[in-house]
Parts: C-alpha cells; structure tokens; sequence
C-alpha cells in the first residue's frame, strides 16, 4: 500500500462475490486496489494525479465493470480509472476541475442513462459534469455553494425521485442543499448551520423514521451533528453528539442487528473510531471507542469475513496502513430482512443490490444504472469467505475486534 492513506472504498471490482478494498494515498499519488481478499489479496497501485483525497465508484462506461474516479487536490483533476471484470485498472483519462478539487459524487441525475459526477473545489464552486458516452463527461457548469466546500453526497431528500445535492462546506459551517430538477439541475441552495469546520456529509435515515437524515462531522469543535429529515424540505431540531477527537468522517449502520441505526466515527485526533449504539428514538446515547492506527481519516463498513456481520475498516493516514474490526456482536438478521430494519419489507428487494459497498463514502451506492441510497454491509447470504490473514497479508493493516452491544 501506499503512503499517508486518506480515503478507502469498498467494492466487488473482479465480480467474484468477495469484498475488494480502494485506497487513495495521499503521500505518494497512488490508489492501491486489493483484490479477491478471501482468495489471496494481491495488491496493485495504480499512479494517479497529485494529493488524491476522494474517491467514487461506478459503472462509467456500462460495460458492466466497476470504474473508479479519483478527486487530485493537488493537481486540481479527477483521475479515470477504467475497470474490468477482472479488476485490473488502466488510466482513461483525466479532467481538469477547478482548483483543489475534494470531493466526488456519481450519480444519473438527467435518467440519461449515464452515470454524471460532482465535484468540489477549495472555494465556493460545485462542478457539475453530464455523462457522455466512453469515459466522456461535458463542459462543467458550476453551482456556488458555502466558503470551502469539502464533501458533497447526492440524493434524494424529499423523496421526488429526482436527485438533490448536499455540500458540506468547511469554512462556512454549513451544509449548501440544492434540490433538484426533474432534467439534473438544480435551484438555488438554502444553507443551514450546522457548526464548525464540517469535514464531511452523508445522507441516510439515521433517526429511523424512513427519512432521509443529514449527518455531517465537525473537526474544529469535536462533534457529529444530525439533521433530521421531514421530507418537505425542512429539518427538525439538530442532534448533536460530542466525539473523542477531530472526527473525519461517519457512517451509519446497524451494527448489532437490532433493526436500529448505530453511528460510526473515525476520530483522526484520537486515533479511534467510536461506535454510538442507537435507540428507537433516533438518538445515541452510549459509545465505545476503540482504538486503530494513527490519524484514521475515513471510515468503511462491509462484511469482510463472511460472517454476516458488518465489520469497519479504516484508512490511517500517518501510519500508512489500513486497520479492519472484526464484529463479535450477536448480530440478529431476520430471513428476508436483508437491510437489516427488524422489518421484512418490499424495501428488503433493494438492499441486495445495495449489499457490498458504499462506492465513494457518501452513503450512495454507485452502479450501472446510477446510484442508491446505500446500506453498504450486511452479507446477507452469508457466502462470502474472507479470512482475515488475507487482510492483514494484502493491506499491511492492523487487525482487530469489535464488541458492540
């Protein structure tokens, strides 16, 4: 692997039903791509541009295999990286953006049937990109969003079947939302506070109402802060939640199978990553931290040994390596209940599409045919076989446990 990792995604790149993990390092202009871990993992490093910070994941070409995108803040580009079944990468291209690009988002915001991506800058700017065909995306046209956009998610808030765009913007302490038009654009952002020094954004239900919640992390004050959602444009009251130190990212999952939504932080100060159990009411009262590498910069879950169960990885930046948590907790998943709800329910349909990885961190799932709100985790079918000196082996990462209750 290479060094000062920053940003990890977890996918099925060579279609042989096992978790593959990409990392984005930041140290030396690489993404190392760790294949087939329940089979060997063979590691390769693929050059891209200077500082990669992000990445996305999708079905760029619709050939069927997963593509990566890679978001260069030092060179101010997105690198392509066109996959194939096999899950071996060649550069395709690479597209200039405006200055210190820092974010992705995939999705086919126009229903054209390809994938068109968001980008962010340092300043106020928003790129937004249409698909063409072969790799080819369009002119940008730019959205003005807050004072240093730094992670952006598409999605859909207001459940209109159009895509909406939220940036969280770190000098401003806000979060920018963009609704959107039923052709992929969209209308002037309302800006919400949401504290200081948002680092980065996801878009999921986390107060389990079957609503689309904004969940952001604040490094300068230590904090993960909840916007829940009312599916008319509003929020309710925030939920703030104090963190063990200057939290980079979170995710959201049901990490102990009682059909309630968990929060997961990757705190880079305090070299942990801290798992908030949840209660029905859609608050997180109790914590436990547990420690990985030095400075972890992202956080993903995924199944990584098989077991049903959703485990974490993260990406530790100042000690160039990966840590992965195995989950030892009772984990309880009805039949039928793949999203893991507690309910059987027609939505269960679509999370077996939603079971192996959340491409870019964002909480959406980018595929061929766009992208979807992602649970990211649950192997439902229990078929994957992945053992864990095959990650230790592949990925120079630290292994550990997680017991959550």
């Amino acid at each position: 692997m290479g060094t000062e990792p920053v940003a990890l995604v977890v996918a099925d790149f060579n279609n042989d039903d096992n978790p593959d993990l990409a990392v984005a390092n930041s140290g030396d202009d690489t993404v190392s791509v760790i294949l087939s871990l329940g089979g060997g993992g063979t590691s390769r490093s693929y050059p891209v541009g200077r500082t990669p910070m992000a990445l996305a994941v999708g079905d760029v070409d619709g050939d069927g295999a997963l593509d990566l995108l890679v978001a260069n803040m030092g060179d101010a580009s997105v690198t392509i990286l066109a996959g194939s079944r096999s899950g071996q990468f060649t550069t395709k291209s690479t597209l200039p953006i405006l200055s210190g690009v820092r974010a992705l988002s995939l999705a086919d915001i126009d229903r054209d049937g390809r994938l068109d991506l968001a980008a962010s800058d340092g300043n106020r700017a928003v790129s937004i990109l249409r698909g063409q065909a072969a790799f080819q995306f369009s002119t940008a046209s730019v959205l003005t969003a807050g004072r240093g956009p730094s992670a952006l998610t598409f999605c859909d808030l207001d459940r209109d079947g159009f895509y909406d765009l939220v940036v969280a913007n770190n000098l401003g302490g806000s979060v920018s939302i963009f609704r959107g038009n039923p052709d992929g654009t969209f209308l002037p952002p309302t800006e919400l506070s949401v504290g200081s020094f948002p680092s980065s954004v996801i878009v999921t239900d986390a107060t389990n109402d079957r609503r689309p919640d904004v969940v952001v992390t604040n490094e300068l004050t230590d904090e993960v802060v909840i916007l829940p959602g009312n599916l008319d444009g509003t929020f309710g009251e925030p939920i703030v939640i104090g963190t063990a130190g200057v939290p980079e990212h979170a995710v959201v999952r049901d990490l102990n199978g009682d059909g309630i939504a968990d929060l997961i932080v990757a705190n880079s100060f305090g070299d942990s990553v801290s798992a908030y159990a949840g209660v029905a009411d859609g608050t997180f009262p109790s914590r436990i931290d547990f420690p990985v590498g030095t400075t972890p910069f992202d956080v993903a879950t995924a199944d990584l040994n098989g077991d049903g169960k959703p485990d974490l990885a993260t990406a530790n930046l100042d000690e160039d390596t990966v840590t992965v948590l195995l989950n030892t907790t009772d984990f309880r998943v009805r039949p039928g209940d793949t999203d893991s709800s507690g309910v059987v329910d027609a939505r269960d349909t679509d999370a077996t599409v939603e079971e192996l990885f959340d491409g870019d961190g964002d909480s959406l799932l980018d595929g061929a045919g766009g992208s979807f709100p992602s649970g990211a985790g649950v192997d439902a079918n229990g078929d994957k076989r992945i053992r864990v000196s095959d990650v230790t082996a592949g990925l120079q990462a630290r292994a550990g446990t997680l017991r959550f209750r």
